[in-house]
């Protein structure tokens, strides 16, 4: 529950108990995210319909091969409406899925044609 106590610490953040504890001794070696946030006109909410691998969907929910959505330019995660602050979720994991998704996409992609520029020029060469 919700409460301020020695444990919330003397910014009295009213959480009570924390999911993702670890132990004092591991401070040091773990790592620590920072991102600044500053206010801004509040987020677009999207357009972009993604599937999870950040692919962008068509009106009858294909993917359209080597469009990638993420961050407020896809609808995300939130559904009509998201808290202040959790705009990160969506930029920073969503914009890792789809550049892995892309990546994955266009070495393939670059496979195909170098193997179809090989065949081609091996059939020229025998003319």
């Amino acid at each position: 529950g919700k409460s301020w106590d020695e444990a919330s610490g003397k910014t009295g953040s009213g959480k009570k108990f924390y999911h993702n504890i670890i132990p004092g001794s591991a401070v040091r070696s773990e790592p620590f995210y920072v991102a600044i946030i500053t206010p801004v006109i509040h987020y677009c909410m999207g357009g972009l319909k993604i599937n999870g691998g950040g692919e962008c969907l068509s009106h009858d929910d294909k993917v359209i091969g080597g469009l990638y959505g993420a961050g407020e330019a896809a609808g995300g995660i939130h559904g009509n409406n998201r808290l202040g602050g959790n705009s990160l979720l969506d930029c920073v994991v969503y914009g890792r899925v789809s550049g892995r998704s892309a990546a994955r996409y266009f070495t393939a992609q670059n496979v195909r044609y170098i193997e179809s520029m090989k065949a081609s020029s091996a059939a020229a060469s025998k003319l």
